[in-house]
């Protein structure tokens, strides 16, 4: 009461579309005329050519009246505004309800202007406050928009609607139709990246997304990067959702392609290592796989995610665990090793042409060594050598320089533009 007393405030709810016992259901449903017939709203709803023959298609005129009327009904609010079905997924996502059966039926007549015309920006704004509600609020959605089969046959899925759209060039830009999407996959997945605590909205809606399309078959011949690449696109989505949906698999691309031939260099530390020249190559190319995962523009936890969401990926494909057992090895954990040890007078000097290749195989001796101290000055360096005299012997300057003591060996030099031979970056 407006006069602070305590008396208590007395209301009278009118509902008129049922609302308190959807509520009740958990059930999300939009209101519909309650003393119109079919014929009534069909004439205000179905206005163009395509959508009658369409209503035709889905019989909605031989439901049930009520039945008939929801649809239709339905069917107007979402061709009004097409991105009202991506509400539909964030309300559903926030209350936990359940689509209502209409809706299913009234997506078909507002699918392709979700497609084509509504602004993918748009989308994204609705998706990231879904991956806001966390893991299995956002899982779920990419669930349904794969999963669930709607329209006269049963051959309609969202997915291609929901991922894409215009970009900011108003260029139509999604993923291309989903033929058939396999939710054990996806759920095995899915539970690489499954926060432990803390978790980012829109670093899991890349992650999740990116194990989603690997559990689609599509329609065309686009490989999953570039299905990817053009929802990014289409969406317009943020830099971090981008790079947490296509590290893992241009890592995984990484991983699964064949790796360069070792050189004297990788021989010498294969034999430091005590293992063979093709491990010592097949570690390496793990160890640049995992750092495209690391996390650039998303919060620095979700590295972790991004590699065993690449290694679950890889796992798909590659039975014999192989690339995992390397995947582990490098999992060592070992402060990073500092690039002045290249010009450590004394103890190690590196030709500018070799100082990738010598911090990779530092960053992938030292774990396979499971030596632990950091390596950042010459006195680390030192420390490493005495514990190891096979590594140093591997670094020695007499393993690339030519007799001149001048020049690098022929294998050692960059490859001449046009060659097909090369040396360690750019091998064959």
């Amino acid at each position: 009461a407006g006069d602070g007393s305590d008396a208590a405030l007395e209301y009278e709810l009118f509902d008129f579309y049922g609302g308190v016992d959807d509520i009740c259901k958990g059930m999300l449903r939009s209101p519909c005329p309650v003393n119109k017939t079919v014929e009534e709203v069909a004439e205000i709803v179905l206005r163009t050519d395509e959508e009658k023959e369409l209503a035709k298609i889905l019989k909605i005129k031989e439901l049930p009246p009520e039945e008939a009327v929801q649809i239709l009904w339905w069917s107007k609010v979402l061709i009004d505004d097409p991105l009202r079905i991506c509400r539909a997924f964030r309300f559903a996502a926030k209350f936990k309800f359940e689509l209502h059966p209409a809706f299913w039926m009234a997506v078909p007549f507002a699918l392709e202007p979700l497609r084509t015309k509504v602004a993918g920006s748009r989308k994204f704004t609705e998706y990231h406050k879904i991956g806001g509600y966390g893991f299995k609020a956002c899982s779920d959605f990419f669930e349904l928009a794969f999963s669930r089969t709607f329209g006269a046959e049963g051959s309609l899925r969202l997915a291609s609607a929901l991922l894409g759209g215009q970009d900011g060039k108003g260029q139509a830009r999604m993923l291309s139709q989903v033929k058939s999407f396999n939710v054990d996959v996806f759920r095995e997945l899915a539970e690489t990246v499954k926060p432990q605590g803390t978790f980012d909205g829109v670093e899991l809606l890349g992650e999740l997304m990116a194990a989603a399309v690997a559990a689609a078959e599509f329609e065309g011949v686009e490989d999953a990067a570039s299905q990817l690449t053009k929802a990014c696109d289409g969406m317009c989505v943020s830099n971090a959702m981008r790079e947490a949906g296509l590290s893992p698999w241009r890592a995984y691309a990484a991983m699964m392609s064949e790796p360069p031939l070792p050189n004297s260099l990788d021989c010498r530390v294969a034999e430091a290592c005590g293992i063979s020249p093709a491990s010592l190559a097949r570690h390496a190319q793990v160890w640049d796989a995992m750092q495209i995962c690391n996390a650039r523009t998303g919060p620095e936890y979700s590295t972790e995610y991004r590699r065993n969401l690449a290694l679950a990926l890889v796992g798909l494909q590659h039975k014999d665990g192989e690339l995992q057992k390397c995947f582990k090895a490098l999992s060592f954990v070992r402060p990073p090793v500092r690039g002045t040890v290249l010009n450590a007078k004394g103890v190690l000097e590196v030709p500018n042409q070799l100082r990738r290749q010598v911090m990779q195989l530092f960053e992938v001796s030292t774990r396979l060594l499971q030596f632990d101290g950091p390596v950042e000055a010459g006195e680390n360096l030192q420390k490493l050598f005495d514990l190891h005299p096979k590594l140093r012997d591997a670094f020695s300057p007499s393993v690339w320089m030519a007799d001149d003591g001048k020049s690098l060996k022929p294998e050692f030099l960059p490859a001449k533009r046009g060659s097909d031979h090369a040396g360690k970056d750019g091998k064959k």
